[in-house]
């Protein structure tokens, strides 16, 4: 695997990738509770999570105020055949797929998720998933574009794109 592995605080799942990626980086990072009070954490009734999607906890802001030598671009596909291209092009980079996991895991589930791409092979996709014993999930292309669609535009899913600007 190309990331170590690192346990999720609650609600803290952007903050959880973001440590991966600087890990992977070696870039110092502050606890997951620290970046996720940066990126707009909230844990109430209505909602639980970051608040990347409004520009004051974007992590476009984040990588600046900490001068995170990555560059960050959000893309919204839901296309099978761009998303594939796209995957195959900057599977060498850090992306993380943000996406409905109620539609992703056909469970009764509320929200988003965030987690990162380890690789694709053909239509899977491999998610790391430390929640799980062995530490990632191996999903279809085609689900994860139902997830991203579904949890939408508006709640940033899709692909976010890290590339190392050294």
């Amino acid at each position: 695997m190309r990331y170590k592995l690192i346990k999720q605080e609650p609600y803290c799942c952007v903050p959880r990738c973001l440590q991966m990626i600087f890990d992977k980086n070696n870039i110092p990072y502050d606890s997951q509770i620290e970046m996720a009070q940066e990126l707009g954490l909230i844990n109430d009734q209505e909602y639980k999570g970051t608040q990347v999607n409004k520009e004051e906890y974007s992590i476009t802001n984040y990588l600046k105020k900490h001068k995170i030598p990555l560059s960050f671009k959000y893309f919204f596909i839901t296309d099978y055949n761009e998303a594939k291209m796209f995957l195959s092009k900057y599977i060498e980079d850090d992306i993380i797929v943000c996406y409905k996991r109620g539609v992703m895991f056909n469970k009764q589930m509320e929200g988003g998720h965030a987690t990162l791409i380890e690789k694709i092979k053909d239509d899977s996709i491999t998610l790391i998933y430390p929640e799980d014993d062995q530490g990632y999930r191996v999903v279809t292309l085609e689900k994860m574009l139902e997830a991203i669609k579904c949890h939408g535009k508006e709640n940033m899913a899709g692909f976010w794109l890290f590339e190392n600007i050294k």
